[in-house]
């Protein structure tokens, strides 16, 4: 339910650039409410709301955010960019459970097989798959085709 959440609530700005190492970032992130003339109201039917944040930062490889995962205990993400670019996250909660911020931000490249940065029109990556024991698959619009990156269980895989 959070991984829901979090791809509906979360809004960034488009940006591209080509760095080739991994990078901390810092970041705002304000809250989303469900429904904004009702903020207090976290129910859906038997769907309870844990929140959602629009997240805004000046880091030219941040932004365009196409797929995330939330890991099993919800703790962390993983997300993947329009510019190929890898992001993960811890996830900050409230004592009531509303989601509340990201910390520990990671930004780095796709890399290709060669070990250089994805860019250009090869790298609009669009969705994201867990394949098992760290492995995912992206796929890829303008130059369509599906790529698998291992990236360990706990994604360290993607700093260089």
């Amino acid at each position: 339910m959070v991984r829901a959440l979090l791809l509906a609530a979360s809004a960034v700005l488009i940006t591209a650039c080509e760095p080739r190492t991994s990078t901390s970032v810092t970041l705002t992130a304000e809250p989303v409410v469900l429904f904004p003339d009702d903020p207090s109201r976290t129910q859906i039917g038997a769907l309870r709301y844990t929140g959602g944040l629009v997240l805004t930062s000046n880091h030219g490889r941040f932004g365009g955010w196409s797929a995330m995962e939330v890991n099993d205990d919800a703790t962390r993400l993983l997300a993947i960019s329009d510019n190929a670019s890898w992001m993960t996250a811890s996830l900050s909660f409230e004592d009531d459970g509303q989601l509340s911020g990201l910390s520990d931000i990671t930004l780095a490249p796709m890399l290709d097989g060669q070990g250089r940065a994805l860019h250009g029109e090869a790298a609009d990556a669009e969705g994201l798959a867990p394949l098992g024991d760290g492995a995912y698959a992206v796929s890829f619009e303008r130059q369509h085709r599906i790529e698998r990156f291992e990236i360990d269980a706990d994604w360290s895989g993607i700093e260089t």
